[in-house]
């Protein structure tokens, strides 16, 4: 089913093969054992369930449960990013999110999500949940950028000169 997929997205990864079968093994530097079928499902799966966290936390947003909301937004982000993990293989996904240019801005968000977690679930602080919930979307903002090559340097001199 999603061999034309695999094919124009990642050519020649399992052979030198352009006909290689789904059942194919993954190269080991991905850390993954899972068929290329089974993650992209997985990966489906686990943006299903983060776009479901997220409608149900701005329902939750509606009817003012500001704790409800965070944890369920963190919840949303960790679908995200294990989703992700299925996509390229946790190992390769750690390699990028903590690589040179990026692991400030890796370090920060999951920083922010448990944070968030922590105080809405643990401290039952709302105001501290939401706080730290802005600013995870802002973590995730800036992690985002540093995938746009030279983005990731004008927002730091941006904010060096906003500073200064």
């Amino acid at each position: 089913m999603f061999d034309s997929f695999r094919q124009t997205s990642r050519p020649n990864e399992f052979t030198n093969d352009v006909e290689a079968t789904p059942e194919a093994a993954p190269t080991p530097s991905d850390g993954s054992s899972l068929a290329w079928d089974t993650r992209i499902q997985c990966f489906a799966g686990c943006f299903i369930l983060s776009c479901i966290a997220s409608l149900c936390a701005s329902i939750l947003l509606m009817i003012s449960s500001l704790a409800g909301f965070c944890v369920l937004t963190s919840i949303g982000s960790i679908m995200s990013l294990i989703g992700t993990c299925f996509l390229m293989g946790p190992l390769k996904q750690l390699k990028n999110m903590f690589s040179a240019n990026r692991w400030v801005a890796s370090l920060a968000y999951i920083a922010f999500i448990m944070m968030a977690l922590i105080s809405g679930l643990v401290l039952k602080n709302t105001p501290l949940a939401l706080i730290f919930t802005i600013l995870q979307y802002v973590a995730m903002a800036y992690y985002s950028l540093t995938y746009i090559p030279f983005a990731k340097q004008y927002i730091d001199r941006w904010l060096c000169s906003c500073l200064n």
